[in-house]
């Protein structure tokens, strides 16, 4: 089986719609199929990342440096030069300007679309896959399930790197509501350097001396003051395009986050957290899952200052991590990159 992979990552789009679709690529490829990616050259891009992984990767030019992305009908036809070569048994999209109308000109030279979308946008596709807890932007998927896709929804079906279900259980048996060692991870790209406000606080807070790792994304353009902020703190470690998150969130004992796709990664491992919204993609997320208690969400990032995030982590207590850990340990189990490779195959 042949499998094409559409996805951009970059500055402002960051690396998670590429992280989760190589988390599937990797299911996929161990049952047997041959999965490629498209990606256009936009500063941030992660082509080399993909390469490294063993896989094809085809690049797609920058039209202009003033745009990060082309006309919908030009990237179609860039497109569909590259899948038209070859038989390509299943087209992965994964791409919030790449919506209904993108589909309908890519489906006469597929076989079938899955389209991976978190935010309700129209589709025309085979199969639709929103990874995000239970919210409204759920229903809003009607007219797809109209045109005969199947829908998988919720974490059940979250795409992880299969490194997250190894180290599940090693997570689960060392959480004790104890708070010795931190992770702080805003995303691939973090535009507004939310990373070194996190920081900032955690300087004003009572655990000023806990062990920190602190993750960025290599398109991160605020680097340097991450580091900055970082060599501020007695014990904080920076670690860029990290391969070892899994390991990262087995030691820690809780997260301070955004509410992107690391969600699910952190759920997994029961890792409790303070969440904030970088985006308008993350409030779904971010305002469902807090709800539901499996972490302690802050709000929009613009309204907090770094005493906020001092005043929430000092707030903490030994019942309120634990109840966080169970909560979102039950959201998510890192078998769904499986789930979504077996529904593909099979």
């Amino acid at each position: 089986m042949r499998v094409v992979f559409r996805v951009d990552a970059s500055e402002t789009i960051g690396g998670g719609h590429v992280m989760r679709c190589l988390a599937l690529a990797d299911a996929l490829r161990r049952d047997g199929a041959d999965c490629h990616f498209i990606c256009r050259e936009l500063t941030g891009h992660l082509l080399e990342t993909i390469g490294s992984r063993g896989y094809a990767t085809h690049a797609l030019p920058m039209q202009s440096a003033a745009i990060s992305h082309a006309d919908w009908r030009v990237d179609a036809e860039q497109t569909r030069r590259v899948v038209e070569g070859a038989t390509t048994d299943w087209l992965v999209i994964d791409h919030y300007q790449l919506g209904r109308d993108w589909e309908q000109l890519i489906r006469p030279v597929v076989g079938r679309i899955l389209a991976i979308d978190d935010i309700g946008r129209s589709h025309d596709c085979h199969c639709l896959l929103d990874q995000n807890f239970s919210n409204p932007t759920h229903a809003r998927y009607a007219d797809a399930t109209a045109r005969g896709a199947e829908l998988l929804l919720g974490p059940h079906f979250a795409l992880l790197g299969y490194e997250f279900a190894e180290l599940r259980e090693r997570a689960l048996s060392r959480r004790n509501g104890s708070l010795r060692h931190l992770l702080v991870t805003m995303g691939g790209a973090d535009p507004s350097n939310e990373t070194s406000k996190v920081l900032a606080g955690l300087r004003e807070s009572a655990h000023s001396r806990l062990a920190v790792d602190v993750v960025v994304g290599a398109a991160n353009p605020n680097r340097q003051a991450v580091a900055t902020a970082c060599a501020r703190l007695p014990a904080a470690k920076l670690h860029v395009q990290s391969s070892r998150m899994a390991e990262l969130m087995v030691t820690a004992d809780c997260a301070i986050t955004a509410g992107g796709s690391t969600t699910w990664e952190r759920c997994c491992m029961g890792l409790p957290a303070l969440v904030t919204a970088l985006s308008a993609d993350q409030l779904p997320i971010a305002e469902s899952l807090g709800a539901h208690g499996a972490h302690t969400f802050l709000g929009w990032s613009t309204s907090l200052r770094p005493e906020d995030y001092a005043i929430a982590l000092d707030a903490l207590s030994v019942d309120r991590l634990n109840a966080m850990s169970k909560v979102s340990a039950a959201v998510c189990d890192g078998q769904g990159a499986a789930r979504v490779a077996a529904r593909l195959l099979h």
